[in-house]
């Protein structure tokens, strides 16, 4: 059989995708991706109306046949026309704009296509705050001073060229600040960051340095996992906080002021 029509025989019928890891089978030898297979409901018929085996049986030749093959194989994203050797798609599907990546807006987290995700935050997140220079200064107030949770805006930020998202989120009755980048796992591996938040008038500042910036693959569950942030807890907020007429007029007592420095790792 000539290479070709082997790849459509192998391909799932389902998604048209070449199996990356096991392939079931139903009671008359019909194949189905796993990936496709975990997505039926009900009695769980193959295409074709056959039932499977509980559990299903593996067709361990296919499976072999594509492990030891040449074949390109089909990007797994959703819209996505790209077909790479075996040993390459895994890091272009890391970085495929047709993945979904949460929302880097904390009060958000919506699961959106990386290459939309400009539009989302423009058109869902017209509070974001774009910024001239690598500082934020998120507003206080008593209710979040006392909560165990709070979401604050967006701050964004463009350095050579590249976009930047600094974060300021509270959750478990701690502060937590950190910079996101635009980009996969990759483009993120080659920054660091620096914040210093301080308040010159009390001679208070808490400093973290040495951080790695975070994908936008990254939840904000992943992140504080990871331990790269600044780490606020509520007594450095009271002496870092400062009163001050522009926050009054938001509606807001206080502000703290968070100064970033990003360099090439």
């Amino acid at each position: 059989m000539e290479a070709g029509k082997l790849k459509t025989y192998l391909e799932c019928p389902i998604c048209f995708l070449l199996p990356k890891g096991k392939i079931f089978s139903c009671v008359n030898s019909h194949h189905i991706c796993e990936s496709c297979y975990t997505k039926l409901s009900g009695a769980r018929n193959c295409p074709q109306g056959c039932q499977f085996d509980q559990p299903p049986r593996r067709a361990r030749v296919c499976e072999a046949l594509i492990e030891n093959s040449d074949f390109e194989q089909n990007c797994s994203k959703l819209g996505c026309d790209v077909e790479m050797r075996k040993d390459q798609i895994a890091a272009h599907e890391l970085n495929c704009i047709f993945r979904t990546v949460p929302c880097p807006v904390t009060a958000c987290q919506e699961r959106v296509l990386f290459k939309n995700i400009d539009l989302h935050i423009r058109e869902d997140h017209k509070e974001s705050i774009p910024l001239n220079k690598p500082e934020i200064g998120p507003y206080l107030r008593e209710a979040s001073l006392n909560a165990r949770k709070n979401n604050w805006v967006l701050f964004t930020y463009q350095e050579s060229g590249v976009q930047f998202y600094f974060v300021f989120v509270k959750r478990n009755k701690h502060w937590y600040s950190w910079v996101s980048i635009k980009g996969g796992p990759e483009v993120a591996s080659a920054w660091v960051f620096a914040a210093k938040a301080k308040n010159d008038e009390n001679k208070m500042a808490v400093e973290f340095s040495g951080g790695f910036v975070h994908p936008i693959d990254s939840s904000v569950e992943e992140v504080i996992e990871s331990g790269q942030y600044l780490l606020l807890n509520r007594s450095s907020v009271e002496k870092l906080q400062v009163a001050s007429q522009k926050a009054a007029l938001k509606g807001f007592h206080s502000s703290i002021s968070i100064a970033y420095k990003i360099d090439e790792a």
